[in-house]
Parts: structure tokens; C-alpha cells; sequence
């Protein structure tokens, strides 16, 4: 027998929207906040799914974020929103900011919203492909606590601030890129480190600044190592001046932008940008999702190395992830289902009648 279940994803959803309800939360923002978490794990992105629910409602009870507060657009242009989340989940904060995004882009091209006083707003790419979803390209980011060291530094310098993009097309929903300006997620490390599993020697450095294989004093020693050295740290740095400085806020240099998962009782302070292009008022003809489709085909025709089966471009196989899970309900480890285990307990909620299958 494989080491997971399959859940159907109406269940899912029915269970994250009950356990948020619980803990205060209305019911338009429980279904916003179920809807970002299933569909990252239908893509397959588990790290940051469903598993992380008991995380936010401890966070929730420790006084760390609200389940609330609204958040509310203080500077409006035609082109342009600032947007303070109220410490709210940023889940909420950031569909709301994308949403005004793409109708301000529906009328004037471009758009960009910036958020400031949020939280930890999960898989990024799902903001993103909001705004694919209806027809425009999306840009999302977010500054996050500090992991990440630099080049040349030693230790833990600023956050590892990721950042995606999203265009729709024809073949398949949407291309989208959705990375950490880190060779891996934080989440990824703390895994293996739970596992006692050894890490790629990229992953992270030791308490010395150089690269190591064990992540077993991680967070407490070493820090994340940048993609491309040089060029995931500049990166970072950019995404921190069009999100936290911009606003004002403190950027992820400073200990003022707390970790979602291990400050419980602190406000996470973290600020967003989404920015919605809309290709119809450039795109005269409207044939821009037919051009989509044009560029990916050519990726595909590529010629293949050797040992290769198939050359994808950037979601693919995310979306390849997603037709499974519509056809066969939402893969779960087991992991992941200790901790929904413990909301079921928490709440006395019987989510699922659970039988092992085998893929």
C-alpha cells in the first residue's frame, strides 16, 4: 500500500471552510482561503496546501492575526491601489488586491495593487493565475520573513521573497512560474530536517556560510542559499523595494518581519504586490492566447536531450497535477493528514470516511 489517501476535493473544501468558520471567520473569506489552499495542493504544491491549516488557527488563537479584520484600499488611482490588510489573513488580503488589479487593468492596460500589514498568503502563483483566469497576465510577490543569506555574507540576511507570473493560452489554462528567490522553499527543508533525510547542496548553507547537506540546525544555523547566487539576491532585493519599503514598512533585513509558523503570537507584517496587464487593449487583433499557444508549441518541438520524454514550459505539469486530482480526488500524504487530523480532533469535525488506495 502507498503512504497516502485520496480525498474528493468537495470534502476538502467543506472541511478547511468548517474549520475556519470555527475559529471566527465568515463565510466568504473561509471559501476565499479553502479555495487557495485546495487548488495548491490539486496542483500539487502540498507544501504550502491544506497542510498549514492547524498552523494558521494556532496563529489565530495566539493573537498573532486576525480572522476578522478586512482589508481596506486607502490610495486609489486608476492604475494604482495601496491596500492595508489589518493584519488579516493574506489570503484574503491578496485575492482582494488582484481582483481590484484586474478591473482597474479591464479599463486602463495595467494595474498594480500594493498591500501592507499582512500575512502569510501561501502558494503566490494562485494570485497570479487570477489574473489568467481572466484573460490578462499576472504578476504577483511578496517580501516574507528573513532565511535567505546573500553572497559573501554569513548566516540568515533577509526573506527568500518569491514571486510568480501568469499568462492564459489555449493548450492549457495558463503558463505559470511560481518560485522563491531561494534555491528551495523553507517548508521543503524543514521536511527533510523532520525526515532526518539529507538535502541538496544548494539548499542551504551551514552556520559558517558554506553549503551543506544537513539541514538538522536549520532554521537555527545557516540560512537558505539564493537561486543563481547573485541573481535570486537581486531579485529578493527588488521585490523587497516594491513591496514593504515602498509602503513604508519594514523590510525583511529587519526583525520586524516575523515568521507565520514560529512568532504565533506576533503579526507577521508583510507586505504584497500584484500587478494585471490586460492584452485585449494591445492585442488589437485578439489573437494573444492563439500566440500563447504559438511560443509554447515551439517549446515543445524543441529538440529533446537525451534521457528526455517530454519538454514542458512553466505550470504544465502543475495543470497535469490538477486534471489527476479532478479525476481522482486530492493526493494526501499522510503527514498532511495528521494535521487535519488534529483540526478533526480540536473541533470534533469527522471530515472523511478514509480508505487507503493505492494509485
Amino acid at each position: 500500500m502507498e503512504d497516502f489517501i485520496y480525498v474528493s476535493e468537495e470534502t476538502l473544501r467543506s472541511f478547511c471552510v468548517s474549520a475556519l468558520k470555527k475559529c471566527g471567520m465568515d463565510n466568504d473569506d473561509a471559501s476565499t482561503m479553502s479555495d487557495v489552499l485546495v487548488t495548491a495542493d490539486k496542483w500539487g504544491i502540498n507544501t504550502h496546501g491544506v497542510r498549514n491549516l492547524y498552523g494558521y488557527l494556532q496563529k489565530k488563537e495566539a493573537g498573532g492575526v486576525s480572522f476578522t479584520e478586512k482589508p481596506q484600499e486607502i490610495v486609489s488611482l486608476p492604475s494604482l491601489s495601496v491596500i492595508d490588510a489589518n493584519n488579516c489573513m493574506g489570503y484574503i488580503s491578496s485575492a482582494y488586491a488582484m481582483d481590484i488589479a484586474c478591473n482597474k487593468a479591464k479599463e486602463n492596460g495595467i494595474a498594480i495593487s500594493i498591500v501592507k500589514n499582512s500575512s502569510h498568503n501561501g502558494a503566490i502563483g494562485y494570485y497570479a493565475n487570477m489574473a489568467a483566469a481572466r484573460g490578462m497576465i499576472g504578476f504577483a510577490t511578496t517580501n516574507v520573513d528573513k532565511k535567505m543569506g546573500i553572497p559573501g555574507a554569513k548566516g540568515i540576511v533577509m526573506g527568500h521573497n518569491p514571486f510568480a507570473m501568469a499568462a492564459p493560452a489555449e493548450s492549457i489554462p495558463s503558463i505559470i512560474l511560481d518560485i522563491s528567490s531561494s534555491n528551495v522553499a523553507s517548508l521543503k527543508v524543514l521536511r527533510a530536517k523532520d525526515n532526518k533525510e539529507e538535502i541538496p547542496d544548494n539548499w542551504i548553507s551551514d552556520k559558517n556560510g558554506l553549503p551543506t547537506t544537513d539541514p538538522s540546525n536549520y532554521p537555527d544555523e545557516g540560512a537558505l542559499l539564493p537561486f543563481g547566487n547573485h541573481k535570486g539576491y537581486g531579485v529578493a532585493l527588488f521585490i523587497e523595494i516594491i513591496t514593504s519599503v515602498i509602503t513604508g514598512m519594514a523590510p525583511s533585513t529587519s526583525d520586524s518581519v516575523k515568521s507565520w509558523c514560529f512568532d504565533m503570537d506576533e503579526p507577521n507584517n508583510v507586505c504584497h504586490a500584484f500587478i494585471a496587464i490586460n492584452p485585449v487593449l494591445i492585442d488589437t487583433e485578439g489573437i494573444f492566447k492563439d500566440n500563447v499557444d504559438k511560443l509554447i508549441d515551439d517549446i515543445h518541438k524543441s529538440p529533446k536531450a537525451d534521457g528526455t520524454d517530454r519538454i514542458t514550459v512553466p505550470g504544465e505539469r502543475m495543470w497535469d497535477n490538477y486534471q489527476k486530482a479532478e479525476e481522482k480526488g486530492i493526493k494526501l500524504s499522510r503527514d498532511i493528514i495528521s494535521e487535519l487530523d488534529k483540526i478533526s480532533e480540536k473541533f470534533d469535525m469527522n471530515y472523511i470516511e478514509r480508505e487507503d488506495k493505492q494509485l
